[in-house]
């Protein structure tokens, strides 16, 4: 789960980081001919006006992202719920539409190397630059079930059961479920977003920024092998060099934070 702290380092990339009482941020750094994040070229900076996709925009963290970009940009925020969230921003449904995509059912629906949902569809299509705000606990919780809110216990039991006890062998069968998994949420996902931006956006691209985790360039040195007990720095490293090829590939910036 992306901390606070995250925050406070993804809003001093995305601008000048006032204090958390104000909401206004009024310039981005992005608008700056240098770059100290990484890929792409700065030639195609975001001005005020362009349109910002906040992938996982009903989470504690997301909510605010796209609440302070909405200052100065249109957000386009894919949430599983609109419902849960549009009272958070209530005031702003000038700058802020909600669109609805579960991008696990997208993915494993038929024809899944494209997504299914218009609305998704729709929120990439007119985007400038994405901010993927999603994420997974690192170990077994809740939040790893498809409606985020059921047991896991009896499922990760009966997964460990079935493969001898071998953790990477029942995570396996657990991401092949179709759970919310490290590599489903923070791998597979991110690849698919990454992908379908690409694919379907008809407006220029900029940059793409993905809110990863402490350690991922660490993960064989302790303490990280015990936060990567269940392969969720693995994920995250499979997200971040497919942010980072596409970014190379096509052109934008990207900014791993």
């Amino acid at each position: 789960m992306v901390s606070i702290l995250n925050l406070c380092i993804l809003l001093q990339i995305l601008g000048s980081c006032q204090s958390f009482s104000s909401f206004k941020l009024p310039t981005f750094p992005w608008d700056n001919k240098q770059s100290t994040t990484g890929g792409g070229t700065d030639n195609k900076a975001l001005q005020p006006g362009d349109t910002i996709a906040v992938i996982g925009a009903s989470g504690n963290v997301g909510k605010l992202v796209a609440l302070r970009l909405s200052d100065t940009y249109n957000v386009n925020g894919i949430v599983r719920d609109a419902a849960s969230v549009e009272p958070f921003f209530e005031g702003r449904n000038d700058r802020i539409k909600l669109y609805e995509a579960n991008l696990l059912d997208e993915m494993n629906s038929e024809g899944s190397s494209s997504p299914s949902s218009a609305s998704l569809v729709e929120a990439l299509r007119s985007a400038n630059a994405i901010v993927i705000c999603t994420g997974t606990t690192a170990f077994p919780t809740k939040a790893w079930t498809k409606s985020g809110e059921d047991e896991v216990s009896n499922v990760v039991l009966k997964s460990l059961l079935d493969n001898s006890f071998s953790i990477k062998e029942a995570i396996s069968s657990l991401d092949a479920e179709g759970l919310n998994t490290p590599y489903n949420v923070d791998a597979k996902s991110n690849e698919f977003l990454v992908k379908t931006w690409n694919e379907v956006c008809k407006v220029a691209q900029k940059r793409i920024i993905m809110l990863s985790s402490i350690g991922v360039q660490r993960r064989t040195t302790m303490p990280f092998p015990i936060l990567n007990a269940c392969g969720v720095l693995d994920a995250k490293a499979a997200g971040e060099s497919a942010i980072a090829n596409s970014s190379k590939e096509n052109g934008y910036s990207y900014t791993i934070v």
